[in-house]
């Protein structure tokens, strides 16, 4: 399943074969499945055991544009669905219920937010994600993050006989683009801005008049992003008053909030990590919650504000990193089943601890 959803890479919100593999896979192990849920077409939510206590597990199977699976998501879907269907055998012995759910646009679309706005949560105590990485790291640094349009709308014209008459929004973005890398300066070191422009079909000898800007800002926590992204928004102001077009800015996804790591969770994710093979740094140390090696923002931070949560990196075997395509590629293959067996196992251990209970 995971290398068929490697194969067959789907953008947000448009995952309809992936969610569709892993529902079949789970119907046909026996597990009762939902599927779509909470209004969206490619989410969907299983449910195993019958006590109070439950640990949600999130699958994730949205690909990137151009380079597909370079974080590795399907071997999230696999994880989630190898580590369900374990529990599905257990979870009554370990008095826990334990839910799946199938969580849509990750990357773009906060589609943790959208499910827990539905009430996919209101009866969660515990949740886990996990994710490959070029390392172990049990507390990454997971930033806030906002995601947001610019667009420009200008006044078209002959760029050679009328240039006076038009206004320009290509420039516009550009002044916009040069006042955010001279911003860059003055931010602090775990402040991120990204920037692409969205292309315009405009020909070379008529003035654009629409350019647009797809934007994502990060920082440490809500207040910050609040911050860092009013200066951001005045560095696109500045383009619109430098060559008199129009600012339109909206947003294109709900806020990402930064992760509030569980250190009890995390404490007994290690020591299960340990049982299974995945050595987390003994200098990563708990109270540093969220200083660790690898810097991301994820909608799983918007379910830390909700339960108690925790979002470990499991390494793979690569000299690549995320979001490149060569990491891609390590996501297929011995290397990617033994991390999906691996880090399923680290699973089901830590979900066996969750309780006070002699377990066996």
């Amino acid at each position: 399943m995971s290398e068929q959803i490697y194969s067959d890479p789907e953008i947000a919100f448009n995952e309809v074969r992936s969610a569709e593999r892993i529902v079949e896979m789970l119907r046909g192990e026996g597990a009762a499945v939902t599927a779509p849920a909470w209004g969206l077409p490619t989410a969907f939510v299983a449910d195993t055991g019958s006590a109070r206590p439950c640990l949600a597990l999130f699958s994730e199977y949205d690909a990137l544009p151009l380079v597909g699976h370079a974080c590795g998501h399907n071997l999230i879907a696999a994880w989630s669905v190898v580590s369900f269907l374990a529990l599905q055998d257990v979870s009554d012995i370990l008095g826990i219920r334990v839910r799946l759910i199938g969580s849509p646009a990750e990357e773009s679309g906060a589609g943790k937010q959208l499910i827990m706005d539905q009430g996919g949560l209101n009866d969660v105590d515990w949740a886990a994600m996990v994710h490959p990485a070029p390392q172990d790291v049990l507390l990454p640094n997971v930033l806030a993050m906002s995601r947001f349009y610019a667009r420009y709308l200008g006044v078209e014209a002959h760029a050679a006989a009328f240039p006076w008459r038009g206004r320009n929004a290509a420039d516009a973005a550009t002044v916009a683009e040069t006042a955010i890398g001279l911003l860059r300066q003055q931010m602090h070191p775990s402040d991120r801005v990204h920037t692409a422009r969205r292309t315009s079909e405009s020909a070379v000898n008529v003035i654009p008049d629409r350019a647009a800007i797809e934007c994502m800002v990060r920082s440490t926590d809500d207040g910050a992003l609040e911050s860092l992204k009013t200066r951001v928004l005045d560095c696109f102001q500045a383009g619109a008053t430098a060559t008199g077009t129009e600012l339109h800015a909206e947003p294109a996804a709900p806020d990402y909030a930064a992760m509030q790591h569980d250190l009890s969770l995390a404490a007994l994710f290690r020591h299960a990590g340990r049982e299974a093979e995945i050595d987390f740094l003994e200098s990563e140390p708990l109270e540093a919650a969220g200083s660790g090696l690898v810097t991301i923002s994820t909608d799983m931070g918007n379910i830390s504000r909700r339960v108690p949560s925790i979002h470990p990196m499991i390494g793979i075997p690569t000299n690549s990193v995320n979001h490149q395509a060569a990491f891609a590629d390590a996501c297929a293959g011995p290397e990617a089943r033994a991390w999906i067996r691996r880090t399923a196992i680290a699973t089901v251990l830590f979900a066996g601890r969750l309780t006070p209970r002699e377990q066996t």
